[in-house]
Parts: structure tokens; C-alpha cells; sequence
């Protein structure tokens, strides 16, 4: 994927995550693709990756420092299993 979210990959992006399960866990690392970063004004750039597909951690800046890799790590393994507590407490209601 490129540095920046871009319009020419939304729809890829967007067809693979729908057809993930729905415990899909998003991790994004630099601000490019939190925010688009330096390329925000691009005729071709949507912006952050969140514009297409729900994100659960950011992991900011550039490079990415070890201990934010770490920090955004733990944080997704937590909303991991959130969300798989709630799938199974959907099934056994279904």
C-alpha cells in the first residue's frame, strides 16, 4: 500500500476487510496513513485509512518508535479480545 491512503486503492482495501472475519484487528503505523501526512492535499489522497475501513489502534509518527510499536501492539491484542468476547456472547444469544 502506499505511503498515504489513496483514492485508487479505496475500494480494494474495502472489499478485503468486508470479506475478513469480523474480528479483524487494524493496526495502522506513521501518520501517512493515520492522516495522510505530507501528502493530505493530493488530488489523489483521501486522507487517514479511517475513511474507508474502521481502524482500532493508531501507532503515529516516522519513524515509529519501538515503544509505540509495543504501546499499539497491546492495545490491539485488547480490543481483540473485546471484540471476540462480543462474537461469541452474539452467537450464544443467536
Amino acid at each position: 500500500m502506499r505511503a498515504a491512503y489513496d483514492s485508487f486503492r479505496a475500494q480494494d482495501l474495502t472489499a478485503q476487510c468486508a470479506a475478513l472475519s469480523r474480528a479483524l484487528l487494524c493496526i495502522f503505523f506513521f501518520g501517512c496513513a493515520c492522516t495522510g501526512g505530507v501528502f493530505h492535499d493530493c488530488y489523489n489522497v483521501l486522507g487517514g485509512v479511517d475513511k474507508a475501513i474502521p481502524v482500532d489502534v493508531y501507532a503515529p509518527g516516522c519513524a515509529v518508535r519501538p515503544e509505540t510499536i509495543i504501546d499499539a501492539v497491546v492495545a490491539g491484542v485488547a480490543a481483540l479480545d473485546e471484540k471476540s468476547k462480543a462474537l461469541k456472547a452474539k452467537k450464544k444469544e443467536a
